[in-house]
C-alpha cells in the first residue's frame, strides 16, 4: 500500500514537472537588461584584450576627471585591466580606477598609477 502512493506521488510531481514550461536563460537574461554593468563569468565573453583595452581607454578620455590623464591601459584574458602612468593627483588615481572598474566586462583593476613630480628626497626640518 505504501509503495503504490510513493509511486502515486511521483507520477503526480512527473506529470506537474511535464506540464510546467521549461525556464529558459532568455527569462533570466530579460529581468535583468537595463543594468549598468555585465556581470563577467569567467569563459563567459569571447571579447579581445585589444577590444577591452580600447573600452577603458575610451572610457577614461570621456570622462571630466580623467580625460587629461596620460593612463596607460593594459588588457589580459579574463577581464583584468592594468592601468599605469604618472597622473596629477590622487583624485585622478581613484576616478580612473572607478571608470575602468566600470566598464564592461572588466572583471579586475589593478591600479599601477602613480602621483607625477612626486619627489623621493628627503626634507629636512
Amino acid at each position: 500500500m505504501r509503495s503504490s502512493r510513493l509511486f502515486a506521488v511521483a507520477a503526480l510531481f512527473g506529470a506537474i514537472s511535464f506540464a510546467m514550461p521549461p525556464a529558459h536563460a532568455e527569462d533570466h537574461k530579460n529581468s535583468t537588461e537595463g543594468s549598468a554593468k555585465k556581470v563577467y563569468v569567467s569563459g563567459e565573453s569571447d571579447e579581445k584584450d585589444e577590444d577591452l583595452t580600447s573600452k577603458v581607454k575610451t572610457a577614461l578620455a570621456i570622462d571630466p576627471i580623467t580625460k587629461g590623464a596620460k593612463i596607460h591601459v593594459a588588457a589580459e584574458s579574463g577581464g583584468i585591466v592594468t592601468l599605469s602612468g604618472d597622473v596629477p593627483n590622487t583624485t585622478v588615481i581613484e576616478e580612473a580606477k572607478q571608470v575602468a572598474q566600470n566598464t564592461e566586462n572588466v572583471k579586475l583593476v589593478l591600479n599601477n598609477l602613480k602621483i607625477e613630480n612626486v619627489s623621493n628626497a628627503s626634507f629636512e626640518m
